[in-house]
């Protein structure tokens, strides 16, 4: 009801076209074109099916579906940095759109966003784009994920990221070998941090895992910052 006031009171425009939109306007959110990760997010080296042939990871599968730039990169900045609840719908629309078909068996799991930053933006963003995107091919979302403290990633190496999560999260109950446990994220830079949260589910019992993101930190580009 609250978003609905806002964008009354002070409409959303698309920022693509600027038009009317929660992010995109209805025409512009069909014209994004995807640009799925082609690099394992921890050798560097080139994907097959979202497969590194090369890592031992305790993921099955990793899609990342758009670099995070341009239209995308406004959206997931916007989105996180500037509270836009209202765009929830447009990114979780964005992501099933470009995401592979998932099974049938499938639990939606969200990364867990630090409290730190929960309280900064007044919501659990990564939450919210689950329990969305969760509800388009009909899959439960669950918060199976606990997080043991809150790390701040600002200006850290790729080493010093990958020390600062080691552990940092823990499954709260025993999971069911047999499922298949779908790790969501907006934004992959490392691959750190899904690869912490696929490590707690392993270790939980869950044998299928597969990581889901909306987006994912060109090569070539510094890493923006994490506030």
């Amino acid at each position: 009801m609250l978003d609905t006031l806002l964008s009354v009171l002070a409409p959303h425009y698309c920022i693509s076209c600027g038009d009317f939109g929660e992010g995109l306007c209805e025409y512009c959110k069909y014209d994004i074109d995807s640009m799925h990760l082609e690099q394992c997010a921890d050798c560097k080296k080139p994907l097959f099916n979202g497969h590194c042939s090369r890592c031992y990871l305790p993921y099955k599968q990793l899609i990342a579906c758009y670099p995070r730039e341009g239209v995308i990169g406004q959206l997931v900045d916007k989105y996180k940095y500037d509270s836009r609840r209202g765009y929830t719908k447009t990114l979780a629309f964005l992501l099933h759109n470009t995401s592979p078909l998932l099974p049938s068996n499938s639990t939606i799991v969200p990364v867990p966003t630090s409290y730190d930053h929960v309280r900064q933006r007044g919501f659990d963003h990564t939450i919210l784009l689950a329990k969305e995107y969760a509800r388009l091919p009909g899959h439960p979302m669950k918060n199976i994920l606990g997080r043991r403290r809150n790390t701040r990633q600002v200006g850290a190496s790729v080493q010093q990221r990958k020390a600062q999560v080691h552990n940092l999260f823990f499954a709260k109950k025993p999971l069911d070998s047999s499922g298949t446990y779908v790790i969501i994220d907006d934004v992959i830079t490392t691959g750190s941090t899904i690869k912490a949260a696929a490590d707690a589910l392993q270790l939980a019992g869950a044998s299928q895992i597969i990581v889901v993101a909306l987006s994912y930190q060109p090569r070539d580009k510094k890493a923006l910052p994490v506030v």
